[in-house]
């Protein structure tokens, strides 16, 4: 019986040590950087790289038009394995894992792009993706797929980021507030 109760108070202590670990590499979500057609800059926090008509609202401030948007953040990988980015995308794209150019596409058209096959340690890896709208309309959406699960959106709970998106984090929370709220009825 002590035994078990050992085993299971070493369990905990293991899984307190995980979420620690966990909770040091960041705050959920990536960065977000747009820039408008006018040339402002609209920093926000994005739980998601999906830049796509169909997935309303991306942000009032963003009805005039985007002409680039930077994510930057971390990605992380539960498991030493080999995983393939994807981007079903329309413009210019490059994403960077680790300082590593992954991903390099310049469509006119939409569909998809893929990498070569990546192999991701155990851990949190460095995530820049640079975008360019090919048209009016942005459309963009990253995925990724690895040998155990096929071709699928990149869930918000694998993007985080380090500090310095402080401000962003306090814009975005402002605006979550305010539609919740209904300030703007």
């Amino acid at each position: 019986m002590l035994a078990t109760i050992g085993a299971a108070c070493a369990a905990a202590r293991a899984e307190d040590d995980f979420d620690e670990l966990e909770l040091s590499e960041g705050r959920p979500g990536l960065i977000a950087q747009f820039t408008t057609d006018n040339g402002e800059t609209i920093t926000r926090v994005a739980d998601r790289v999906v830049l796509s008509d169909a997935y309303v609202p991306l942000d009032d401030r963003l009805a005039k038009g985007v002409s680039r948007v930077q994510y930057s953040g971390r990605l992380y990988a539960d498991l030493p394995e080999t995983f393939v980015i994807s981007a079903y995308v329309r413009g210019r794209l490059v994403v960077r894992v680790d300082d590593d150019v992954v991903l390099d596409s310049d469509r006119t058209d939409v569909g998809w792009t893929h990498s070569a096959p990546l192999e991701l340690d155990f851990g949190h890896h460095d995530l820049v993706v640079d975008y360019v709208p090919g048209a009016a309309t942005p459309e963009l959406v990253l995925a990724w797929s690895a040998p155990h699960f096929s071709t699928e959106t990149i869930a918000p709970r694998w993007f985080s980021h380090v500090d310095g998106g402080e401000q962003a984090e306090r814009l975005e929370r402002g605006r979550q507030l305010v539609r919740v709220l209904r300030c703007g009825a």
